[in-house]
């Protein structure tokens, strides 16, 4: 199984997130709840279960960021939030509607200002696995992670700033 990323809804809020089985789309999500209302710009999981010919149930599980409310000028948005050593925190980076590419820094500050690693983002979404640039588990303590870039609706650079927390 996997999703699409998210489409956003051009003319204004909402958009889909395709579920793909076997190169197959099987359904979509509209990005609204059981009420009709659009959900908040956030993460989702998605847990698909299937059966297979021999009758064994399959259980698929995803995420995907979803930004329903697109025409903010920039969102980063950090899940979780709280890491633990051998954990990952990923982050999903958007200048309105469109994902940050690499055009874009996403780096990860100790609040004394030290520089603690430079991640990689790629369609939108970046990965830490809590390591500083030497490659050692970074110590318990409140980070700054700074998404610096450039809206490619306006040409106007655009930074966000979320903290995360890492705990031994």
């Amino acid at each position: 199984m996997s999703l699409s990323s998210f489409i956003p809804n051009l003319n204004g809020p909402g958009g889909i997130i395709e579920i793909n089985l076997n190169g197959q789309v099987v359904a979509a999500w509209d990005a609204t709840n059981e009420s009709g209302s659009w959900v908040p710009n956030g993460t989702y999981y998605f847990v698909i279960e299937t059966t297979d010919r021999a009758g064994k149930k399959i259980i698929h599980k995803r995420v995907a960021f979803v930004m329903t409310y697109h025409n903010q000028a920039v969102s980063l948005t950090a899940m979780p939030n709280v890491g633990h050593p051998g954990e990952t925190i990923y982050f999903f980076a958007s200048f309105g509607a469109a994902p940050a590419d690499d055009r874009s820094s996403l780096k990860v500050y100790a609040v004394s200002g030290e520089l603690v690693r430079v991640l990689t983002i790629s369609a939108g979404t970046a990965a830490w696995d809590l390591t500083n640039q030497s490659g050692w588990f970074a110590a318990s303590g409140t980070y700054l992670v700074v998404l610096d870039g450039m809206d490619p609706r306006t040409g106007v650079g655009a930074r966000k700033i979320v903290k995360v927390m890492v705990i031994h």
